[in-house]
């Protein structure tokens, strides 16, 4: 990508809104020019292409792609990050311009179509559903991007959920479709992080069609010899189903094998090379015999001398069948001849779990047999085996070929029958003394009144001896100037007392009530540790009573800094005073205040001396001198005080020491900060009962509508009289509370009409009244009953935001993540202003968001976020880290202070309700509840306030921390603080959220270009096995003389329509020579329209099969020595 601000290309669409039905070509065939903007994300772009293209699409379902023309042929690039624009795309447009041919294409995006696929699938039936499972072989070979999306979008599970519930002939297309995707990297490490896909394909080997279960067989075959740690889930899949289903594991492989005439002897060859490729990968050798051991208990060995001895076996089947008996007695430990023969199996000892010898079921168990026959069918495999080690080495080996190529053609023969036939068918405290109150209360009163005379009398007593003391002295003489000042001093003395003594008369102390009498004493002897429900605030000690605002010096200037005590300086904002004028005279006059927002004034000469030096100029971090923004912060402090006079770290001196200086690109802010003059735009201006009614209707009627909401009125009384909140709810209490107490004026009333006409029934709302009025205290027992609900909820309004800002202070002194934006945030601010400042008040962090550079128009908390996500990997989004802070931010904490003071006066309140309702109620045992419960709400009610004012001491110490004068610390309140680290957290979690996506995309793109298109015989693991066999090498020569010329589509002239849409019949792909996927060519004749794919599968089962390979890999085994079941048993058979 070039620095231009423009890309002019042309535009395509491709229309693949319905994903079985779409074309394979782009449209128009003269596709006209854009101009984009590089700078602008293509999401708003977009709309500008479809609306001149007239495309089909849905503007939201839309997306671009790359589409580059490469000689004579073109083919599909990248898809373009619409949320992005192409200059941050440059790696992906390199090189696009330079050929005029290469358009960008419109069309509908990866997960769009995976999503339309799937609900196809799933919403479709009958011949709809088996044209869709058709073609979706096609869909995946078509589109190589396709076969990423599906597999990571749920697709494997949707193929599962069809197939489960599918007839054979389904079953089929989605394992050709399955085929397909097995072919692509991006496919099999799908599937191989899909166990559930695993187990279906091998649940399918036990399916009644032969054909879905031999092709099944072939996928797990080529699953397990991609790569070995396959074989490991492998066996967790076949262990699941089989559990399941109550069978021993592998029982669907020994199915197959104990056939004794199948129709198709080809899947018994993958059957045992299936298993003998997954015993090959075991290199536990527990594993492997837990494996060998299950096939021996569901009969392996009679299986084994039956194919022997039976002469229509194939010899890859009895040599396979001699593999895994060489392998089994070689782990057991005998010697054997033939394994130094074959190339293709582990030679090595498997590892071991413990020290105790173990063998196999075979060698365990100790059978025996010599039979004739099973010495002849002995004989008779070694010579198989002699002659196949012949054919490998070259001496022998047209009698293979000849077999092999009549294998091949009955597959290609069943291949071209089956898919067109196919298609037509807390602990609780302690408790109070066990005394009545009244007592309680009556002994308390009395103690302080006594300990007041006392007290009284002891000031008396002092006060006259001390006036004695005075008397006794010795007195000046008469006339005496000593004489004269004593006598004003006793005069003035006097006057002081006699004014003391009016005014405490005038302004006596109101007398405390026995609620505050019995607050005070529960306050003094309270022992409760600082826990309120389950909340732990016992950290809070009695040094958390320090104030540290209290102790800091006092400065007559706020924007006085505190002198330091150590080698950090300040500078000054104040010229120091001048000397004193020579030769006497009037003193200078004092110097000017300092201006707001700029720097100190120089001070002015003295007189008869010159003009002083020029104060220093501050140390800049620009080199260029280029004007760049502001930022107009405040500077902090670095150092605070402690109580004893020393002085302590910051945040600020900590993090110099911890993090140092950061590093940033000088030139590169100062050109992206560089302030430049913008011209401003203007802007444009723009028949009933009778009954008693005493009660005004008004007063009436809103009572009627207070009963609605209460429970029958005949119940309340009990309700109140008990406090049973199963009856009222607090809604209730309320509501009688502010609108439904009755007036003794009221009573009155209703009680004399009632006398008058005592046939005659009262009103409901009269009655009403009438049932209240019978509650003794009714008052008194409703208020006292809605604090009791009210208490725990309250507690928890004020104890919650406590506990969160105490949590939130902890989360914010220890996070790193803060301490690297506070550094770079200096660092970058000091480069900006040119100065070199140590900290700065964090209440500038709701600014940054707001600066802007002047280049991209990126915010400077960007560029800190990026700085940020550059040098410190170990940072997090800082918004999870403080999630306690961002909780006390939606806190109104003159509420809870409010609250707190308000739940004590209701607690001293409800002392008094309670001695009124005493009086009134005899109920011992309801009486010691209602005092035991506002005992423990007292008790409770001064620890939270004890909690709340070491936290404000503590908060109070944190902003100090942070850098924060004592004058501005005592004005900060909390809500505001945690607003500002509440706000900035969410907008830099946004940016370094965009910034890591970025970046993700970039590197996802990069990963994805190396497995993008690429099969799996292109791999190490298959492109050499095709390429290196001379077998295959006359089959490639084969398959192109089926095939025929090439004739590809692409080679049209340009501009030529060439629409034509793939039949069932159509569309073959070809291998090219090196064995990897052509694309594909219309080939006439009624042939299978996938010969080519296939013959890649087949070419991979049979590479998997060959014998020229050669692993010499080690397992790795325990200490004792461990064989199979039947070679631990003794049992020598006749194989």
């Amino acid at each position: 990508m070039t620095t231009t601000t423009t890309l002019q290309c042309r535009i395509q669409f491709l229309d693949d809104t319905d994903p079985f039905n779409s074309t394979s070509f782009p449209e128009p065939s003269r596709p006209p020019t854009y101009t984009f903007l590089t700078a602008v994300p293509l999401i708003n772009q977009i709309a500008g292409v479809k609306r001149l293209l007239k495309a089909p699409h849905r503007l939201e379902d839309s997306t671009l792609q790359l589409y580059k023309h490469n000689g004579t042929h073109s083919e599909y690039g990248s898809y373009l990050d619409i949320e992005s624009t192409l200059t941050d795309q440059s790696e992906e447009m390199e090189g696009f311009a330079e050929n005029k041919k290469n358009s960008i294409l419109l069309r509908t995006q990866l997960s769009v179509r995976v999503h339309t696929i799937i609900e196809k699938l799933l919403s479709s039936s009958g011949r709809e559903l088996r044209r869709a499972l058709f073609s979706l072989k096609q869909l995946f070979q078509d589109d190589k991007d396709l076969v990423h999306g599906f597999v990571n979008g749920d697709g494997l599970e949707c193929l599962i959920k069809v197939g489960t519930e599918a007839d054979h002939n389904n079953q089929n297309y989605i394992l050709r479709g399955l085929g397909q995707v097995m072919l692509y990297v991006d496919g099999m490490n799908g599937i191989a992080a899909n166990n559930e896909t695993i187990q279906w394909l091998y649940s399918l080997t036990a399916s009644k069609q032969r054909q879905v279960a031999k092709i099944a067989l072939k996928l797990l075959l080529v699953f397990v010899e991609y790569y070995e740690s396959n074989t490991m889930l492998v066996l967790k899949a076949i262990n699941s189903v089989d559990c399941q289903k109550g069978l021993k594991p592998w029982k669907n492989m020994m199915t197959i094998l104990s056939e004794r005439e199948p129709e198709d002897s080809e899947i018994l060859v993958f059957a045992i090379t299936f298993i003998n490729r997954a015993l090959n990968a075991i290199s536990e050798q527990d594993l492997f015999y837990d494996v060998t051991d299950s096939l021996e208990e569901q009969g392996m060995e009679k299986i084994i001398i039956h194919h022997m001895n039976c002469k229509t076996s194939e010899p890859e089947l009895l040599r396979q069948f001699t593999i895994y008996e060489e392998v089994l007695r070689h782990e057991d430990g005998e010697n054997s001849q033939m394994i130094d023969l074959m190339e293709d199996i582990r030679k090595t000892p498997r590892s071991r779990r413990n020290e105790q010898l173990r063998r196999s079921r075979r060698f365990s168990t100790g059978s025996v047999q010599s039979s004739a026959s099973v010495r002849s069918a002995q004989a008779r495999q070694k010579q198989i085996a002699q002659n196949e080690m012949r054919n490998i080495s070259g001496q022998s080996g047209n009698s293979s070929v000849q077999d092999s190529q009549g294998r091949r053609r009955h597959i290609l023969r069943e291949e071209k029958r089956g898919p067109e036939d196919e298609l037509t068918g807390a602990d609780p405290d302690s408790l109070p003394p066990n005394i009545s109150n009244n007592r309680r209360w009556m002994l308390y009163k009395i103690s302080r009144q006594k300990g007041g005379q006392q007290d009284q009398q002891s000031e008396d007593t002092s006060a006259d001896t001390g006036q004695q003391d005075e008397d006794e002295d010795e007195e000046p003489a008469e006339g005496s100037f000593s004489s004269m000042l004593n006598r004003a001093k006793d005069g003035l003395s006097k006057g002081k007392r006699r004014q003391k003594t009016v005014e405490q008369e005038e302004v006596k102390a109101p007398p405390k009530s026995e609620a505050d009498l019995q607050w005070e004493q529960i306050e003094k002897s309270m022992k409760r540790s600082l826990k309120i429900k389950d909340l732990d605030f016992t950290e809070l000690t009695d040094v958390d009573d320090v104030n540290y605002v209290k102790s800091q010096p006092v400065s007559t200037n706020p924007l006085l800094p505190m002198p330091a005590q150590s080698n950090f300086r300040l500078p000054s904002l104040l010229p120091p005073p001048p000397p004193p004028p020579l030769g006497g005279g009037l003193p200078p006059p004092p110097p000017p205040p300092p201006p707001l927002g700029g720097r100190p004034l120089a001070p002015p000469p003295p007189p008869g001396m010159g003009l002083p030096p020029p104060p220093p100029a501050p140390p800049a971090l620009s080199s260029k001198g280029k004007k760049t923004v502001r930022l107009h912060w405040k500077e902090a402090k670095a150092e605070f005080f402690t109580p004893s006079g020393r002085t302590t770290d910051t945040i600020w001196s900590k993090m110099a020491r911890e993090i140092g200086p950061v590093r940033v690109d000088t030139e590169k802010l100062e050109q992206l900060f560089e302030t430049k003059t913008v011209e401003l735009k203007s802007k444009k201006q723009e028949g009933n009962k009778k009954e008693i009614t005493i009660l005004d209707p008004k007063r009436s009627n809103a009572i009627n509508i207070g009963l609605t909401v209460l429970p029958p009125p005949r119940t309340i009384k009990t309700a109140i009289l008990k406090m049973d909140s199963a009856i009222m709810n607090r809604e209730g209490i309320e509501k009688i509370l502010t609108t439904m107490l009755p007036t003794e004026e009221e009573k009155t009333k209703i009680l004399e009409a009632q006398m008058a006409n005592p046939d005659m029934p009262v009103g409901t709302a009269e009655q009403f009244l009438l049932t209240l009025s019978s509650v003794t205290e009714l008052s008194a027992r409703l208020k006292l009953w809605a604090f009791k609900l009210d208490y725990e909820v309250i507690e928890s309004e004020i104890a919650e935001p406590m506990q969160d800002l105490k949590f939130g202070i902890e989360e914010l002194r220890k996070s790193r993540t803060l301490k690297y934006i506070f550094a770079s945030v200096l660092t970058l601010g000091n480069l900006l202003n040119g100065t070199e400042i140590r900290a700065f008040q964090v209440d500038y962090l709701m600014k940054i968001p707001e600066v802007k550079d002047t280049v991209q128009k990126h915010s400077m908390l960007h560029h800190i976020g990026s700085i940020v996500v550059d040098h410190f990997p170990d940072s997090t989004d800082l918004f999870s880290e403080i999630g306690a802070i961002n909780r006390c931010a939606k806190v109104e904490w003159d509420e809870i202070i409010a609250k707190l003071g308000k739940l004590e006066s209701d607690c001293k309140a409800s002392w008094d309700h309670l001695r009124a309702i005493i009086k009134h109620d005899s109920n011992s045992n309801f009486k010691n509840k209602l005092s035991d419960f506002l005992s423990d709400c007292a008790e409770r009610i001064i620890v939270m306030k004890i909690v709340y004012r070491r936290l404000m001491n503590r908060f109070h110490k944190f902003l100090l921390y942070l850098g924060y004068t004592a004058e501005t610390a005592r004005e900060i309140k909390i809500g505001t603080f945690c607003k500002t680290f509440s706000e900035f957290s969410l907008e830099y979690r946004t940016i370094q959220e965009k910034l890591l996506q970025q970046r993700e995309k970039k590197a996802n793109q990069k990963e994805r270009k190396k497995t993008r298109g690429k099969m799996i015989v292109e791999t190490e693991n298959f492109a050499a096995k095709t390429r290196t066999l001379p077998v295959e090498r006359e089959r490639e020569d084969d398959l192109k003389k089926l095939l025929g010329p090439e004739k590809s589509s692409s080679m049209l002239l340009p501009g030529a329509k060439a629409r034509k849409r793939y039949s069932l019949d159509k569309g073959k792909p070809t291998v090219s020579g090196d064995g990897s996927l052509a694309k594909s060519k219309h080939v006439s004749g009624h042939g299978s329209e996938t010969e080519g794919v296939d013959d890649i599968l087949d070419a991979v089962v049979r590479s998997a099969t060959s014998t020229d390979k050669t692993r010499d890999r080690q397992r790795t085994r325990n200490t004792d020595t461990r064989k199979s079941w039947r070679s631990s048993s003794g049992y020598t058979s006749g194989v």
